[in-house]
């Protein structure tokens, strides 16, 4: 039968009581508030929810509906009840005292777990600080071992052993001289510092004037030296743009040398501008053509800014023409020789010679000029051959010959009537005519 906890609340009755499962006593201690073990056995549950029953005077028989307390008095029940309570009392000390120390040994387990955590935190650390420590200890060796090395080196180098090792200088050939000190100076090598002092000791001519006149601490830089020494020979970018763009085959080369020469300048010449990439290269080819296509004090202006756009290049010359042009405008245009006159060749349509402008006393000779003109038709001095009077009598060319006013007496005839002189007369003419015009230019 199915316990009513209601129903036994309203009666308890001790034939329930001894009925009821060790569920059913616990629900009953838990509506009337009884403090109970859960955990213990259901004897001990059931005596004291009994107990606290009859104290509270509760409890009553099943048939005669009496209170159980009066035949406790009697019963061996009385006797029995205060082992129980002591016996309830000792279980719950007990079980107080095993919690107690489960509780304890979970604390000193905590406490154990904590401090281990902590030791093993400190030995990592420890662990790092010593990684750490020896890390340094390397660093600390491998650059003394470093340094020890170098000055090792340093100390066993001796320069005046490896002299003569050194390729001896041509001022012939410069450009070619670096590089095969370079080559040299890492197959064998030397250290960097102790370059500068090798290459001086071959140093002549102007190479050794640029290197004495660079500071101290420049003299000490290979670089420098070398940049010092390409400055005094001219080998400047432009220098060996001209020397690629000039260099032709010569006769004892072969086209595979001549090949390798132009390679060769080619490459001097992109180091010498920095040109490592294509756009370089590009800029390298239409600034080459763009100056080629200036004024030349324009191009000189542009090389000296050494500017490698050609967009900044193309601001620059337009600033400098528009600086320049205040020089241009006031200057007058370029003057003819004044003495020469305009010729006009036999066989044009054009008419008699003219002179573009008369010259005050042209025609005439001075008086300075006479005693040094001779007549080529008798050998007189004091007149020329056009106005030599035995001339035009004997060839009664005295209408066909006009003078021409210039600065300086010049044969002037008339073209139809040129064909008439005899050859050889024609011929005489015109060689002194042009040696007067040379003298004139």
């Amino acid at each position: 039968m199915e316990f009513n906890l209601d129903a036994f609340a309203e009666a308890p009755t001790l034939e329930q009581l001894d009925s009821c499962g060790k569920a059913d006593l616990l629900l009953i201690a838990d509506h009337f508030a009884i403090e109970v073990t859960r955990s213990g056995r259901k004897q001990v549950i059931k005596d004291r929810v009994k107990e606290v029953l009859l104290e509270q005077q509760m409890l009553v028989g099943a048939d005669t509906g009496e209170s159980v307390l009066g035949k406790a008095e009697s019963s061996p029940v009385k006797t029995k009840c205060p082992v129980t309570a002591a016996q309830q009392k000792f279980e719950l000390d007990m079980r107080r005292l095993e919690l107690e120390a489960q509780t304890a040994l979970r604390e000193r387990e905590l406490e154990a777990q904590a401090r281990e955590r902590v030791l093993e935190a400190q030995v990592r650390l420890k662990e790092r600080e010593m990684e750490m420590n020896l890390r340094l200890k390397e660093m600390e060796l491998e650059t003394a071992r470093v340094s020890s090395g170098c000055n090792k080196q340093q100390a066993e180098f001796d320069v005046s052993r490896h002299i003569r090792m050194v390729p001896p200088f041509r001022e012939a050939e410069v450009e070619k001289y670096f590089s095969l000190f370079e080559r040299v100076a890492i197959t064998l090598k030397w250290p960097k510092d102790a370059w500068s002092l090798l290459l001086q000791c071959v140093l002549v001519g102007k190479a050794q004037d640029a290197y004495s006149s660079l500071p101290l601490e420049q003299s000490l830089d290979y670089e420098e030296a070398k940049a010092a020494v390409l400055r005094a020979y001219e080998l400047v970018p432009e220098a060996y743009r001209q020397k690629f763009r000039r260099f032709r085959k010569a006769d004892s080369q072969t086209f595979v040398e001549f090949a390798r020469e132009k390679e060769s300048m080619f490459d001097r010449w992109c180091a010498a501008q920095g040109v490592k990439q294509f756009e370089q290269l590009r800029d390298l080819m239409i600034m080459e053509e763009f100056k080629n296509c200036l004024p030349e004090r324009v191009a000189t202006y542009l090389n000296k800014q050494k500017v490698t756009q050609v967009a900044m290049a193309a601001v620059l010359a337009d600033e400098f023409s528009l600086t320049h042009a205040s020089l241009s405008v006031g200057k007058p245009p370029p003057r003819h020789n004044d003495v020469t006159p305009r010729r006009e060749f036999p066989g044009s349509s054009a008419g008699p010679l003219k002179a573009s402008a008369p010259v005050s006393g042209a025609g005439q000779e001075t008086s300075g000029n006479k005693g040094k003109v001779l007549c080529h038709f008798c050998k007189k001095p004091g007149h020329i051959m056009v106005n030599c009077y035995a001339f035009k009598k004997k060839n009664n060319f005295s209408k066909g010959v006009t003078l021409v006013k210039t600065s300086s007496p010049v044969l002037g005839l008339g073209l139809s009537n040129w064909w008439v002189v005899p050859t050889p007369i024609r011929l005489a003419v015109s060689r002194r005519w042009i040696r007067r015009l040379a003298i004139l230019v």
